[in-house]
């Protein structure tokens, strides 16, 4: 018998072994049937082949949160797709904020509170919530995080933790104004004992180097007899140039036009000065500000036989006397016998100035507050204060007007006197007193305080500038005010912050609010040796 054996297949069934005639059909002829799908046993997972794919992560942090220092803030996250459950976790958060990770059982959106110790890291910077899914899939949510202090606190973004000292070796005013210009940056204007000083700093506080070489500069004047020289009042210009004005000698009027590397500007004036002629009459300005038109207005006292008069000025673009304003340019004021010194100017939306004087009183033993009002062309405007076309009260019992501010219905007048700050309000219309308050002194046992300057900000409130006493040394003082003139008590302690900038005395000049609130100050600090710094402190809103 013949044996080839091929191969050897041996299958089981029921009835024992195979037969040939069972074999039969593997040797040759049709192919075999497949074999059936694996059975996968019960609680097993699916083939990850046949598996269709999870849905795709997606999630959100909805708006851009601000923290308070020592305070908490929820956040809101939401998670519109992927495999449930998602464990959301906030990563990168600045030294001293905290937040737990938290859990979502499905898609949706949850708060998670975000808690930040007082000695938090200020600033601002990316949110970033790292949400992660079952199906190990991973995605980062970004918003915005402000941390920063309560109102009234410093912000220590700005400088040395709130604050900037800057020295030019010199003693003498130190900062008297400040300007924000349109690229964020701060520009100071202050004095030594016989030139302008200037400063430029970036917007957290650090000199500006592409200014003049290292952040300062400083202009003396060509004068015959030098003498003590402030300068008042900084104005920027659309064009970034800008123009410092001030006193020079004691005696003239002082104008100068740089551009923005602080290079004097040789178009204007004469070589980029303009001053006043040198006579017998003294001449001194107190406060400057560009109109709509470009043209600079300027406050301050001419001297007149026996007395000085107040006086409000108009100087075109390249600071020629603008003829077409009041006589020559200027208009006078004799608002009493005795002494009469324009301190601040300010200009309506319909174009007409105001001015705020202190004037002798009847007894020319004391100021009265006065606030003038001039039409465009510089005619004392007889509608306002009917019929002199001024208004004269009193508030404290010398009553000296430092800074204006006005919006579309009133007029708001600030100073100080006997130790004492106040501040009014006026209705643009005709100028009658809407209120007049004097405030609580910010030290209640100090021998006194006053305000520099006042600006409104964008809701409306009134921000002043000035200094308190101590006891000891004075303090940089800012408060905040209600359009009512009630102190802001959500502003510092009671409406007031008090400011030991330098250790010794602290002079707060000038004030400005930034567009996004913040509150920057400049002053003078004195120093060892017996100089002045220019000194700045930047404050919450």
């Amino acid at each position: 018998m013949k044996r080839c054996v091929l191969g050897v297949i041996v299958m089981v069934l029921a009835s024992g072994c195979a037969t040939m005639s069972d074999l039969s059909g593997l040797s040759g002829g049709d192919d075999p049937p497949p074999p059936p799908p694996p059975v996968v046993p019960p609680g097993q997972p699916d083939d990850p082949v046949l598996q269709p794919p999870p849905p795709a992560l997606a999630s959100t942090v909805d708006g851009n949160p601000t923290l308070v220092r020592g305070a908490e803030t929820k956040v809101r996250v939401t998670v519109t797709s992927g495999q449930a459950p998602f464990t959301v976790h906030f990563a990168g958060l600045p030294a001293g904020v905290h937040a737990a990770d938290t859990v979502l059982d499905a898609p949706g959106s949850v708060d998670v509170t975000l808690s930040a110790e007082e000695e938090a890291t200020e600033g601002t910077g990316d949110l970033v919530a790292a949400v992660d899914d079952a199906a190990h899939q991973h995605i980062d949510a970004h918003g915005v995080l402000l941390v920063r202090g309560p109102a009234g606190a410093l912000d220590r973004t700005f400088g040395t933790r709130g604050l900037v000292l800057t020295s030019f070796g010199e003693s003498g005013a130190g900062a008297l104004s400040l300007a924000l210009l349109p690229n964020g940056k701060i520009l100071a204007a202050g004095s030594g004992n016989t030139d302008y000083q200037l400063a430029r700093y970036t917007d957290r506080g650090l000199l500006d180097t592409s200014f003049d070489g290292d952040g300062k500069a400083t202009m003396s004047w060509p004068t015959t007899n030098p003498g003590w020289t402030y300068a008042k009042s900084v104005v920027v210009e659309n064009d970034g140039h800008f123009i410092v004005a001030g006193i020079v000698d004691l005696s003239r009027l002082g104008l100068a036009r740089y551009d923005a590397t602080g290079a004097l500007d040789v178009s204007y004036g004469n070589n980029g000065r303009v001053l006043s002629p040198a006579s017998g009459a003294g001449d001194g300005l107190t406060a400057a500000m560009l109109d709509a038109e470009g043209r600079v207005l300027v406050a301050g006292y001419t001297q007149s036989p026996g007395s000085y008069d107040a006086m409000v000025g108009r100087y075109t673009p390249s600071g020629a006397a603008d003829s077409t304003f009041a006589s020559g340019g200027r208009a006078v004021s004799a608002l009493s016998d005795a002494g009469d010194f324009a301190n601040a100017v300010a200009v309506q939306s319909d174009g007409k100035v105001l001015v705020a004087s202190q004037s002798a009183s009847a007894d020319a033993l004391s100021y009265d507050a006065v606030v003038q009002r001039f039409t465009a062309v510089g005619a004392k405007d007889f509608t306002f204060g009917s019929p002199n076309g001024f208004v004269r009260f009193d508030v404290t019992a010398s009553s000296l007007p430092a800074a204006l501010a006005v919006d579309d219905s009133s007029i708001y007048v600030t100073g100080g006197g006997t130790g004492d700050t106040w501040v009014a309000r006026l209705t643009i219309a005709s100028g009658s007193i809407v209120w007049k308050k004097t405030l609580p002194r910010a030290y209640a046992d100090g021998p006194g305080e006053t305000v520099l300057d006042m600006k409104l900000d964008a809701e409306g409130r009134i921000v002043l500038s000035g200094w308190a006493d101590n006891g000891s040394n004075t303090d940089f003082m800012v408060r905040r005010l209600t359009a009512d003139g009630e102190l802001d008590a959500s502003f510092g302690k009671n409406g007031t912050v008090a400011t030991d900038v330098s250790g010794l005395n602290d002079y707060a000049a000038a004030v400005r609010i930034q567009p996004d609130g913040r509150i920057v100050v400049a002053g003078k600090s004195d120093s060892a040796g017996g100089l002045v710094d220019f000194s700045l402190a930047r404050y919450w809103p």
